[in-house]
């Protein structure tokens, strides 16, 4: 009898149809259950959501419990790391299922990943143990198992199945050129640099999505050197708290350091404050092919950057520069590359959060907008603060003040997690 809780409720709470009962727990062999994890743990520990809104069925087996197989009806629970913490949601069986249980629970939750890793660690290894003291033989279940103990316990194995894992490669099947191409990139990018640029090649062809991001790397928009006024020793990441509240009290802090209350933030401020010519930026010749990631890359030790841009439109870029001054307060100089990207990652939710507070703070939204949140609302927020009407729906979501349908961009798993999710 196997019971899941995730906070305060049960995902395995179910209506069993033979019985015709309603309970917390459901008659599953743990085993294959065990072997799944087991076998899916690097990618349930560090691939994001995918970056399209329909998942592969790779990915769905990798991240979706019914993947455990052997013929049970398991509950649909999908997991979603973004590097710091799990996203698990539950889902309610269809109404119209022929299956024998029912399950009842349509919940959410995101976990630590410390916490992440010691259940699961405990569920395997109390299983590991059972077949021990039952079996007289050795199963498959602790060969493996012995496997990810031993690859989490050597860094350097550790850092290459987690890049396997992000760009959304099992164990040993990522291409040995492809993983190459990201080693020979570490000394020059920065390894943390390297985790946030992984998920954005997670495509069907990880290999020429790196070598696009290659050469636009030897390309450049526009230098800049970095004002004074922002000093990064005065800022800290808070990992404890959610990434999306976390780019916001960045930003609010930013905001009170250079006295801009609910003021927007003018092309002459930002461009003051990351080193552009106003003239230049405006003027940016709009480059033609689409770009996989933004990137700003230093100088050195110097504070001296390199900005391409990803975006075409002047919101879109003014959007980048804020995620760049996010990248710039938040992360170590030990990083040279400072890549912005469309990946679930904790590093990516922070500049997300923190650009749209920094451009639109909420409380000067609501200001504005005087309780009026219709479509031409938006619309008129987005031309004052000068961002796209997407900043100030994702603000006003964010915030609770629209519901999350009200952005869809994460599709078939946009309804089962927090709107901060969308961030």
């Amino acid at each position: 009898m196997l019971s899941i809780v995730l906070g305060d409720g049960f995902a395995t709470r179910n209506q069993d149809d033979w019985s015709n009962t309603v309970q917390e727990e459901v008659r599953l062999s743990a085993y294959p259950l065990a072997l799944w994890f087991a076998s899916s743990w690097w990618r349930l520990r560090w691939e994001p959501l995918p970056l399209e809104a329909s998942p592969t069925l790779a990915w769905r087996m990798a991240h979706e419990m019914a993947a455990a197989g052997y013929g049970y009806v398991w509950p649909q629970i999908i997991f979603a790391s973004d590097g710091d913490t799990i996203q698990i949601a539950s889902l309610q069986s269809k109404p119209e299922s022929k299956e024998s249980v029912h399950y009842l629970a349509d919940r959410y939750i995101a976990i630590d990943a410390q916490t992440f890793e010691r259940e699961i660690d405990a569920f395997i290894d109390s299983t590991s143990a059972r077949l021990r003291a039952r079996l007289e033989r050795a199963t498959g279940l602790q060969a493996l198992w012995g496997e990810v103990k031993e690859e989490r316990r050597d860094p350097i194995l550790s850092n290459e199945r987690r890049l396997e894992a992000t760009l959304g490669f099992d164990p040993d099947e990522c291409p040995s050129d492809i993983l190459d191409l990201f080693k020979r990139l570490m000394p020059q990018a920065g390894s943390s640099a390297i985790g946030e640029i992984a998920p954005a090649c997670a495509t069907e062809d990880p290999g020429k999505s790196i070598r696009d991001i290659l050469e636009i790397a030897e390309t450049g928009d526009l230098i800049g050197n970095v004002s004074d006024e922002l000093k990064p020793e005065r800022y800290r990441v808070d990992s404890s708290i959610p990434a999306w509240e976390c780019g916001w009290q960045l930003a609010r802090k930013l905001r009170m350091e250079l006295g801009l209350k609910e003021a927007p933030v003018s092309d002459d401020k930002l461009c003051e404050l990351v080193g552009l010519p106003k003239d230049k930026m405006l003027s940016l010749e709009v480059h033609s092919k689409r770009r996989p990631i933004g990137l700003s890359i230093r100088d050195g030790s110097t504070s001296e950057f390199k900005h391409i841009f990803r975006k075409r439109r002047l919101t879109g870029r003014r959007f980048e520069l804020s995620r760049f001054i996010c990248e710039y307060l938040a992360t170590g100089a030990n990083d040279r590359w400072l890549p912005s990207t469309d990946a679930k990652t904790a590093r990516q939710k922070i500049q997300r959060s923190f650009a749209a507070e920094f451009l639109c703070p909420i409380d000067a939204i609501k200001s504005y907008a005087g309780g009026d949140y219709s479509d031409d609302s938006i619309e008129d927020a987005a031309n004052y603060f000068s961002v796209a009407p997407l900043a100030i729906q994702t603000q006003l979501v964010n915030n609770k003040i629209l519901p999350p349908s009200t952005i869809n961009e994460l599709g078939w798993f946009a309804k089962y997690l927090e709107p901060e999710a969308i961030s």
